[in-house]
């Protein structure tokens, strides 16, 4: 029989943990009046592009963010992405 047993989270020996939203961890770390896209926000906090684009999407119709079309330019290529700022 264990004679240890873990109760809150967030104990040395818990293998459970409290963890930030993805919404939470965008706000946190997007500075206002700074443009972004989808893939930047992604790759920066290790998520899945399409879970980034329906939060910046929520948050957009939240007013936090405003959302316009754009041609972006990389080392490969050019293409038209959602360029996000956050407003709030």
């Amino acid at each position: 029989m264990k004679k240890k047993y873990v109760l809150t989270l967030g104990d040395k020996d818990s293998h459970i943990w409290e963890s930030k939203t993805t919404k939470e961890l965008i706000l946190e770390s997007l500075p206002i009046g700074k443009p972004t896209i989808c893939t930047l926000v992604a790759e920066s906090l290790n998520k899945h592009p399409r879970r980034v684009m329906d939060v910046l999407d929520q948050l957009t119709k939240e007013g936090i963010l405003e959302v316009r079309k754009g041609k972006i330019e990389t080392k490969s290529g050019r293409s038209m992405a959602k360029i996000f700022t956050r407003i709030k």
